[in-house]
């Protein structure tokens, strides 16, 4: 801003008070994408822990994708564990009989 204010102001006129920070910004960026790190600085690579955590991750997702697909192969065994049983189909019967009774429906059987 101060350069802005002692060099191009008086030539142009124009106040620097948007156009300093965009300039700023755009050389900041040119510098970062433009000029190489030294090796000692910028990124560090994943350490040990975590990518002994990734590991874990992805067996984990492995192992939920293989059994999703066993379970769809053996579809015949895995819906026959979803039968509801004799006893909650009587109970879920006899909730919508008292929910009709409440409400004085007529129950024809």
């Amino acid at each position: 801003m101060l350069a802005w204010n002692r060099w191009i102001l008086p030539s142009t006129g124009m106040n620097g008070s948007f156009l300093s920070p965009v300039a700023n910004t755009l050389a900041m960026m040119a510098a970062h994408y433009l000029l190489k790190q030294p090796e000692s600085a910028g990124w560090v690579g994943p350490d040990d822990q975590f990518k002994q955590l990734q590991q874990v991750n992805a067996r984990k997702r492995a192992e939920r994708k293989e059994t999703i697909k066993n379970g769809w192969a053996n579809r015949k065994a895995t819906l026959a564990k979803l039968v509801p049983s004799h006893i909650i189909i009587c109970s879920s019967q006899d909730l919508i009989l008292q929910a009709a009774k409440k409400l004085d429906f007529k129950i024809v059987s």
